[in-house]
Protein backbone atom coordinates (compact mmCIF):
# COMPACT_ATOMS: atom_id res chain seq x y z
CA UNK A 1 0.00 0.00 0.00
CA UNK A 2 1.59 3.21 -0.56
CA UNK A 3 0.62 6.51 0.85
CA UNK A 4 -2.81 7.30 0.84
CA UNK A 5 -3.87 11.28 2.51
CA UNK A 6 -6.54 9.38 4.90
CA UNK A 7 -3.64 8.26 6.73
CA UNK A 8 -1.63 11.02 8.62
CA UNK A 9 2.35 12.16 8.30
CA UNK A 10 4.13 10.19 10.61
CA UNK A 11 6.59 13.00 11.67
CA UNK A 12 3.90 15.78 12.06
CA UNK A 13 0.71 13.77 12.28
CA UNK A 14 -1.22 16.20 9.42
CA UNK A 15 -2.96 14.53 6.29
CA UNK A 16 -0.11 14.90 3.83
CA UNK A 17 2.86 12.52 1.95
CA UNK A 18 6.04 12.83 4.26
CA UNK A 19 8.01 13.97 1.08
CA UNK A 20 6.24 16.65 1.32
CA UNK A 21 6.66 17.55 5.64
CA UNK A 22 8.80 20.06 5.58
CA UNK A 23 10.12 19.04 9.45
CA UNK A 24 11.16 15.67 7.38
CA UNK A 25 12.84 17.89 4.69
CA UNK A 26 14.54 20.05 6.84
CA UNK A 27 16.44 16.61 8.56
CA UNK A 28 19.67 15.53 7.05
CA UNK A 29 19.79 12.34 4.75
CA UNK A 30 21.11 10.21 7.14
CA UNK A 31 18.55 11.47 9.74
CA UNK A 32 15.82 11.05 6.96
CA UNK A 33 16.81 7.42 6.68
CA UNK A 34 17.11 6.55 9.81
CA UNK A 35 13.65 7.94 10.30
CA UNK A 36 11.63 6.02 7.48
CA UNK A 37 13.51 2.85 8.56
CA UNK A 38 12.43 2.99 12.00
CA UNK A 39 8.91 4.39 11.29
CA UNK A 40 8.57 1.12 8.84
CA UNK A 41 8.22 3.13 5.66
CA UNK A 42 9.88 2.48 2.09
CA UNK A 43 12.80 3.25 1.65
CA UNK A 44 12.22 3.64 -1.80
CA UNK A 45 9.08 5.58 -2.53
CA UNK A 46 8.41 6.22 1.25
CA UNK A 47 5.05 4.62 1.48
CA UNK A 48 3.87 2.20 3.91
CA UNK A 49 2.30 -1.09 3.73
CA UNK A 50 5.62 -2.86 2.54
CA UNK A 51 9.58 -3.01 2.03
CA UNK A 52 11.59 -1.94 -0.47
CA UNK A 53 12.18 -5.82 -1.79
CA UNK A 54 8.32 -5.61 -2.83
CA UNK A 55 7.99 -1.70 -3.79
CA UNK A 56 5.99 -1.37 -7.02
CA UNK A 57 7.86 1.88 -7.80
CA UNK A 58 10.20 1.15 -10.57
CA UNK A 59 12.27 3.81 -10.09
CA UNK A 60 14.48 4.54 -7.15
CA UNK A 61 17.02 7.41 -6.48
CA UNK A 62 17.32 10.03 -9.50
CA UNK A 63 20.92 10.88 -8.39
CA UNK A 64 22.26 7.55 -8.22
CA UNK A 65 19.50 5.06 -9.12
CA UNK A 66 19.54 2.86 -6.05
CA UNK A 67 16.97 2.03 -4.03
CA UNK A 68 16.28 4.91 -1.83
CA UNK A 69 14.37 7.89 -2.81
CA UNK A 70 16.34 10.86 -3.92
CA UNK A 71 15.60 12.77 -0.41
CA UNK A 72 17.64 10.18 1.51
CA UNK A 73 20.51 10.15 -0.91
CA UNK A 74 23.96 11.72 0.61
CA UNK A 75 25.24 14.95 0.33
CA UNK A 76 28.32 15.56 -1.91
CA UNK A 77 31.05 17.64 -2.25
CA UNK A 78 29.03 20.36 -4.68
CA UNK A 79 27.04 21.58 -1.50
CA UNK A 80 28.41 22.81 1.85
CA UNK A 81 25.48 24.29 4.03
CA UNK A 82 22.15 23.63 5.32
CA UNK A 83 20.34 26.73 5.20
CA UNK A 84 17.45 26.83 7.66
CA UNK A 85 14.55 28.75 7.80
CA UNK A 86 14.30 32.09 8.91
CA UNK A 87 12.63 36.04 9.28
CA UNK A 88 13.59 39.15 10.52
CA UNK A 89 10.35 40.30 12.63
CA UNK A 90 8.85 43.09 15.19
CA UNK A 91 8.14 41.34 18.20
CA UNK A 92 5.96 43.12 20.89
CA UNK A 93 5.20 41.16 24.74
CA UNK A 94 3.05 43.24 26.62
CA UNK A 95 4.50 44.49 29.88
CA UNK A 96 7.49 43.69 29.17
CA UNK A 97 9.11 44.68 25.71
CA UNK A 98 7.14 47.39 24.18
CA UNK A 99 7.17 48.87 21.88
CA UNK A 100 8.09 47.19 18.98
CA UNK A 101 11.23 45.26 19.03
CA UNK A 102 13.22 44.28 15.60
CA UNK A 103 14.27 39.82 16.32
CA UNK A 104 15.10 37.57 14.30
CA UNK A 105 13.45 34.01 13.88
CA UNK A 106 14.14 30.56 13.69
CA UNK A 107 11.82 28.99 11.72
CA UNK A 108 12.27 25.25 12.90
CA UNK A 109 9.00 22.57 13.32
CA UNK A 110 11.25 19.97 14.65
CA UNK A 111 11.31 22.30 17.88
CA UNK A 112 8.94 21.25 19.78
CA UNK A 113 8.21 24.52 21.55
CA UNK A 114 8.31 28.04 20.59
CA UNK A 115 10.94 29.47 22.73
CA UNK A 116 12.64 33.12 23.47
CA UNK A 117 16.30 33.38 24.17
CA UNK A 118 18.01 35.17 26.75
CA UNK A 119 20.81 37.29 26.26
CA UNK A 120 20.02 37.64 22.89
CA UNK A 121 19.72 41.56 22.49
CA UNK A 122 15.94 42.03 22.64
CA UNK A 123 15.83 44.56 25.11
CA UNK A 124 16.91 45.78 28.20
CA UNK A 125 13.33 44.74 30.32
CA UNK A 126 14.23 40.48 29.16
CA UNK A 127 14.50 39.87 32.70
CA UNK A 128 11.48 40.42 33.40
CA UNK A 129 10.21 37.53 31.48
CA UNK A 130 8.37 35.26 32.60
CA UNK A 131 8.64 31.09 32.19
CA UNK A 132 5.91 31.38 29.72
CA UNK A 133 4.96 34.90 27.91
CA UNK A 134 2.26 35.78 25.39
CA UNK A 135 4.39 37.58 22.80
CA UNK A 136 2.69 39.31 19.47
CA UNK A 137 5.19 39.14 16.31
CA UNK A 138 4.53 40.79 12.81
CA UNK A 139 6.53 40.78 9.79
CA UNK A 140 8.74 43.84 9.02
CA UNK A 141 7.31 44.23 5.18
CA UNK A 142 3.78 43.76 6.34
CA UNK A 143 2.24 44.81 9.71
CA UNK A 144 -1.32 43.52 8.86
CA UNK A 145 0.09 40.06 9.47
CA UNK A 146 0.53 39.00 13.04
CA UNK A 147 1.17 36.10 14.88
CA UNK A 148 0.26 35.85 18.65
CA UNK A 149 1.69 33.21 20.66
CA UNK A 150 3.07 31.64 24.22
CA UNK A 151 7.33 31.73 24.16
CA UNK A 152 9.11 29.45 26.63
CA UNK A 153 11.71 31.27 28.01
CA UNK A 154 15.15 30.27 27.13
CA UNK A 155 18.50 30.83 29.05
CA UNK A 156 21.06 29.41 26.11
CA UNK A 157 22.11 31.97 23.66
CA UNK A 158 21.72 30.92 20.13
CA UNK A 159 23.74 31.45 17.23
CA UNK A 160 23.00 30.71 13.71
CA UNK A 161 26.64 29.82 12.07
CA UNK A 162 26.44 30.33 8.74
CA UNK A 163 28.23 30.78 5.71
CA UNK A 164 28.16 33.03 3.20
CA UNK A 165 26.11 31.84 0.32
CA UNK A 166 24.81 32.95 -2.84
CA UNK A 167 21.59 34.25 -3.01
CA UNK A 168 21.00 35.28 -6.95
CA UNK A 169 18.68 32.00 -7.41
CA UNK A 170 16.51 32.97 -4.95
CA UNK A 171 16.27 36.90 -5.59
CA UNK A 172 15.52 35.64 -8.99
CA UNK A 173 12.52 34.13 -8.03
CA UNK A 174 11.01 36.16 -4.94
CA UNK A 175 11.32 40.14 -4.78
CA UNK A 176 13.11 41.40 -1.66
CA UNK A 177 10.04 42.83 0.32
CA UNK A 178 8.20 38.91 -0.02
CA UNK A 179 11.31 37.67 1.44
CA UNK A 180 10.46 36.95 5.51
CA UNK A 181 14.28 37.47 5.94
CA UNK A 182 16.04 39.99 3.93
CA UNK A 183 19.51 39.13 5.10
CA UNK A 184 18.84 35.02 4.99
CA UNK A 185 22.16 34.48 3.59
CA UNK A 186 24.06 35.64 6.13
CA UNK A 187 24.81 34.76 9.91
CA UNK A 188 23.15 36.31 13.14
CA UNK A 189 21.72 35.99 16.49
CA UNK A 190 18.42 33.89 16.97
CA UNK A 191 16.33 35.66 19.17
CA UNK A 192 13.10 33.43 18.87
CA UNK A 193 12.46 30.21 17.39
CA UNK A 194 9.30 29.07 16.51
CA UNK A 195 8.53 25.24 17.00
CA UNK A 196 6.25 22.93 15.97
CA UNK A 197 3.52 24.44 18.46
CA UNK A 198 3.59 27.32 15.92
CA UNK A 199 3.26 25.44 12.43
CA UNK A 200 -0.29 25.68 11.92
CA UNK A 201 -0.49 29.63 12.47
CA UNK A 202 2.74 30.67 10.53
CA UNK A 203 3.06 28.39 7.35
CA UNK A 204 1.26 28.83 4.55
CA UNK A 205 1.08 25.24 2.47
CA UNK A 206 3.85 23.20 1.57
CA UNK A 207 7.47 23.71 0.86
CA UNK A 208 7.81 24.58 -2.51
CA UNK A 209 11.28 22.89 -4.40
CA UNK A 210 13.32 25.47 -6.65
CA UNK A 211 16.23 23.13 -7.48
CA UNK A 212 18.11 20.78 -5.89
CA UNK A 213 17.71 20.39 -2.37
CA UNK A 214 16.65 24.26 -1.80
CA UNK A 215 13.09 24.98 -1.04
CA UNK A 216 10.83 27.91 -0.62
CA UNK A 217 8.69 28.12 2.59
CA UNK A 218 5.61 30.80 2.29
CA UNK A 219 4.94 31.69 5.66
CA UNK A 220 2.64 34.83 7.24
CA UNK A 221 6.18 36.92 7.45
CA UNK A 222 7.02 36.30 3.53
CA UNK A 223 8.71 33.13 1.99
CA UNK A 224 11.54 31.47 3.98
CA UNK A 225 14.14 29.06 2.29
CA UNK A 226 15.67 26.05 3.35
CA UNK A 227 17.82 23.25 2.31
CA UNK A 228 21.32 22.38 0.66
CA UNK A 229 23.47 25.16 -0.75
CA UNK A 230 26.05 24.43 -3.56
CA UNK A 231 29.10 25.53 -3.29
CA UNK A 232 29.46 29.15 -4.89
CA UNK A 233 30.30 28.82 -8.86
Amino acid sequence: MSYNEQYKCPMCDTRHALQHCRAFLQMSPQSKSTFVRVSLYCVNCLGMGHVVLHCPAKKGCRTCTLPHHTLMHPLDTNYNYWLKMSAQVKLRIPGVLEPWVEVKVLLDPRHPDSTIMLGSSVGEDETKLKPLNKAVLTANNNGVRTYTTYLRKSTRRLVEPREPIDPRQIRQTYRKAEVADPEFQHPGVVNVVLGADAAKGVFLGLPIALSGRLYAQNTIFGWAFFGAVPLRA
